[in-house]
């Protein structure tokens, strides 16, 4: 089944923080920033900035399963809020959507959405050249293919198969290096 992303989800901009984010030391909130999604749509959690609350702060708060897009810039990387998550907000180079609908999982949509046939897509509804900028009103344009439920739940720990298999290729290359490295030195250190 097809359905249009604005079935699915509700879609809003993240916090429009006029020049810089205020960052307070031990603020009450946490604040989501382009640096803090990594390649594969992971939140680096321990990078995140600090800001004290802000009139009508409420509306932005992000819930468990939210999923952040990059809506500007040349990377549109979906990344989903884990539960467990710290109270944040994000910032307004973000698009936040919240699943609304039975038929689609938070994290089957963000496998998705980080999908590369998808993310040319996303590329493809953006606006701009210097920093393109994919608005709200264009992502209701955006299809989405919608399985069944086992389904989604199958292609989501697929990718996170994936994902694992490339850590895991990572440390062997790591460790490799490290071992010739080490031999070297012995040999001639």
């Amino acid at each position: 089944m097809k359905a249009p992303i604005s079935n699915l989800v509700t879609l809003a901009q993240g916090v429009p923080f006029r020049g810089q984010i205020p960052k307070v030391e031990n603020g009450m909130l946490a604040v989501v920033q382009m640096k803090n999604i990594g390649e594969r749509g992971d939140i680096q959690v321990d990078r995140l900035d600090r800001i004290a609350t802000f009139p009508r702060y409420e509306k932005y708060l992000l819930c468990p399963n939210d999923i952040l897009v990059l809506s500007r810039g040349t990377r549109n990387t979906a990344a989903l809020v884990p539960v467990g998550f710290p109270l944040a907000v994000a910032a307004s180079y973000f698009t936040v959507m919240r699943v609304v609908s039975n038929t689609v999982l938070p994290e089957y949509l963000t496998t998705y959405l980080n999908g590369s046939k998808i993310q040319a897509r996303i590329r493809g509804l953006a606006f701009g050249t210097a920093l393109p900028i994919v608005p709200i009103a264009a992502w209701h344009q955006l299809p989405v293919d919608v399985p069944l439920p086992a389904r989604q739940r199958l292609l989501v720990e697929l990718d996170h198969a994936c994902r694992r298999a490339e850590r895991l290729e990572l440390t062997i290359q790591e460790k490799r290096r490290a071992a010739v490295e080490w031999e070297v030195m012995r040999q001639y250190g």
